[in-house]
């Protein structure tokens, strides 16, 4: 049986054989022959290259930011946010739900362009635009009174955001704050994730649902809500009294610090209590515990025989004993901050400086060399970015913006620049309005005079838009003085130039145009070189007044 069984294969094998054989006469016999038939590439139609391909241009990437799909088009056309133009695949008609979303974008006052299948795709960021994308504008923040007003007289959650950064981690928070009734969220101006695109899908549209405010100062933004009746409390993982424990009834301020360093410490110390999520594992206490902050409260009042706080329905407010112990309390924390800082010094022979100049970057090597001169050799470095920095040289916008803490060093008008021969050139002033359609000549990003700008043009009920950007305030004068455009000017630092150069300042009827500089000390403590350096600044902007 076995042997037959070999035998069937082993024909079965030189069958094989013979057909291959014979199919491999049969192809060679046909690609030698005259009467082969002709490659179709070779009758009219040239051959392609290989990089044909790639020689088409791809269609680039439209600039701007985009919310695509029809689901979240529709979102932002209910809630109103800001859309500059909608972009809408050829073709439409085909599609009737797309057809009726287009309807809604036109009758909503919205410019409608219609590009090709292949931009869309270009400029989309998951691939799935649904033939519609949106092109935003910037976002309506609220002030912090509207999000008081949200809050009305009962119990109410705000989420305060000590400078958070990642868009990510902003849009989760948002969303959930949305989800739990929160009346609104509060955010830094500066150095802080903003409301984008990617942050509108992050929160899945939730920005545009509840208020979202926007301050220079948190610690000074806790205080007004404390006054409106709210308790502020930090969530801290030093806490000792974990959420269960903490009484969050009432008005709530939650406070939530920066993926890095939490909560800054003037916000810490601007809370009324800490609280933390309970951690699983060996070190957690199930005990009950009094709140910390709480609880070294009474007991200072209890050793000084005084109550420092009035307790009342809308929070806490310090008694006048209260107020002498924290005039005191100040002055022993900054000098115990000096004293780290100086034995610091001394210990380790830093004697180096690291600025961020993010405001007077013209004048800044003339400072520099000044405080040399005087102070003597000194390892002095300038930085670009606060991180790291000793010293942050910024301004701000008004008095309530300069950060609790800082040194104030001087403040000046901001006007509008124009070159001779402009049409309002012999006027003493001019509103923002009346030069709408002038091209704007503004400072970059990396500026701080840029949001000044841009907050000035806000506080005219107007967009800021840059027809030339440029790094320098020099440079700036100088593009004035060819005609190029309008620009706003610091009135002090720059009037001579201005002069010299034939370039008029005019003041501004329809903003307030103020610019207040001040320096901060970023690192936490101030050593020698830090106090010299903040003297000497004082001292030069002295001679400015």
């Amino acid at each position: 049986m076995g042997r037959q069984r070999r035998e069937q294969r082993q024909q079965s094998d030189a069958g094989r054989s013979r057909r291959e054989a014979g199919r491999a006469q049969s192809s060679q016999g046909r690609r030698g022959t005259t009467g082969a038939r002709p490659d179709k590439r070779a009758v009219g139609t040239p051959e392609r290259h290989p990089s044909a391909r790639a020689q088409q241009p791809a269609p680039t990437r439209p600039a701007g930011a985009y919310i695509e799909g029809r689901r979240a088009a529709a979102e932002a056309l209910r809630t109103g946010f800001p859309v500059k133009r909608a972009l809408v695949a050829e073709g439409e008609g085909r599609d009737a739900a797309l057809v009726a979303l287009v309807a809604d974008v036109q009758a909503a006052g919205i410019p409608v362009r219609r590009v090709s299948r292949a931009e869309l795709d270009a400029l989309s960021a998951h691939g799935a635009h649904q033939g519609i994308a949106l092109e935003v504008g910037a976002f309506p923040y609220a002030d912090l009174a509207d999000v008081i007003a949200r809050a009305g007289d009962g119990p109410a959650l705000v989420v305060v955001l000590d400078h958070v950064t990642d868009a990510g981690n902003f849009g989760a928070i948002v969303r959930s704050a949305e989800v739990v009734g929160a009346a609104g969220v509060v955010i830094a101006s500066k150095r802080a994730a903003e409301v984008t695109v990617a942050t509108y899908k992050t929160s899945a549209g939730a920005v545009m649902h509840l208020p979202i405010a926007r301050v220079p100062n948190i610690a000074r933004a806790l205080e007004d809500l404390k006054t409106a009746g709210f308790w502020a409390v930090g969530a801290s993982e030093h806490a000792d009294a974990v959420c269960w424990e903490t009484p969050l009834a009432g008005r709530i301020a939650l406070v939530m610090g920066s993926e890095g360093d939490g909560i800054s410490r003037l916000v810490l110390e601007t809370c009324d209590d800490l609280t933390r999520l309970p951690q699983r594992g060996q070190t957690e206490s199930l005990n009950v515990a009094q709140p910390a902050v709480s609880k070294t409260i009474r007991n200072l009042e209890s050793e000084l025989g005084a109550e420092l706080f009035e307790r009342t329905g809308k929070g806490l407010r310090r008694t006048e004993q209260g107020d002498i112990l924290l005039r005191y309390a100040r002055t022993i924390l900054e000098a115990e901050r000096d004293a780290r800082g100086e034995i610091e010094e001394s210990l380790h022979r830093t004697g180096g400086l690291c600025i961020c100049a993010l405001s007077c970057v013209e004048r800044i090597s003339e400072i520099l060399a000044g405080f040399s001169a005087e102070y003597g050799n000194l390892d002095l470095r300038i930085s670009s970015t606060p991180e790291g920095s000793d010293l942050l040289l910024d301004s701000a916008v008004s008095r309530d913006e300069v950060p609790a803490g800082a040194v104030l060093l001087y403040d000046e008008e901001m006007c509008v620049a124009v070159p001779e021969g402009h049409r309002y050139a012999d006027r003493e002033s001019v509103s923002l309005t009346e030069l709408a359609d002038d091209p704007f000549i503004a400072l970059s990003n990396s500026q701080s005079f840029r949001q000044i700008s841009e907050h000035i043009f806000r506080s005219a009920g107007m967009e800021m838009h840059a027809a030339i950007e440029c790094d320098s305030a020099a440079l700036q004068i100088r593009l004035l003085s060819c005609g190029m455009g309008v620009a706003l000017v610091a009135s002090g630092e720059w009037r001579q130039v201005c002069e010299d150069a034939g370039v008029r300042l005019l003041h501004i009827k329809d903003a307030q145009c103020r610019c207040y500089i001040y320096v901060q000390t970023l690192g936490r403590f101030r050593t020698q070189s830090i106090r010299a350096f903040t003297a000497y600044l004082e001292r030069y902007f002295a001679q400015m007044a």
